[in-house]
């Protein structure tokens, strides 16, 4: 979607596009990252995907003085251009029930930096997966590790992209077909 990388991507930006809710955790993240970010090298603009309480766009538009853009409502056909033009997806949710957005842009390749939080526990490998954080200053720590190094990044490239092949919808629906069909024969659950 080379339309939408010129609009957000002037030379010197880096589009991130910031998914969730816009619930208050992801607030005070996307309020806070960019002033906190001023010190990483290369200027960085968020994108703002979705729903945006217009509380939500004038304190970002007040604090981040431009470096946050809202496009607003993405239909499903384009979002792929969305995901794929992208040099980092960050989610910095604090609540999430499984990651459906993570996943949608891992399996574009976008390399992830995510919040560590207990949904991801047992099957997004920090390091190997993504880039966890914990905090607001950990976030932009780890995102300018990720624009820094371009082996990092490279590396969280593929990491995603095995994370999405592992967690494919076709492959998470036969394994849901199996156990019903298992349970529908009075078979034991693993």
């Amino acid at each position: 979607m080379p339309a939408f990388r010129r609009m957000c991507s002037p030379s010197y930006f880096t589009p991130l596009p910031l998914y969730g809710s816009g619930g208050r955790n992801e607030r005070i993240f996307a309020a806070t990252c960019p002033t906190s970010c001023l010190s990483i090298p290369v200027m960085v603009m968020f994108v703002w995907v979705g729903a945006s309480a217009p509380l939500l766009k004038d304190a970002l538009d007040k604090i981040a003085r431009g470096r946050v853009l809202f496009p607003g409502h993405v239909p499903f056909e384009e979002i792929v251009g969305v995901y794929s033009a992208a040099d980092v997806f960050v989610f910095p949710t604090r609540a999430e029930s499984y990651g459906n957005v993570m996943l949608e842009a891992a399996s574009c390749g976008c390399p992830l930096l995510i919040r560590d939080i207990p949904v991801y526990e047992d099957w997004v490998v920090d390091g190997r997966h993504c880039l966890k954080a914990k905090s607001d200053d950990e976030f932009s720590a780890r995102l300018s590790e990720l624009l820094a190094d371009p082996k990092l990044r490279n590396k969280m490239v593929e990491g995603s992209k095995q994370l999405a092949a592992e967690h494919d919808i076709k492959r998470t629906a036969q394994m849901l077909k199996e156990l019903y069909e298992s349970l529908a024969v009075g078979g034991a659950v693993a």
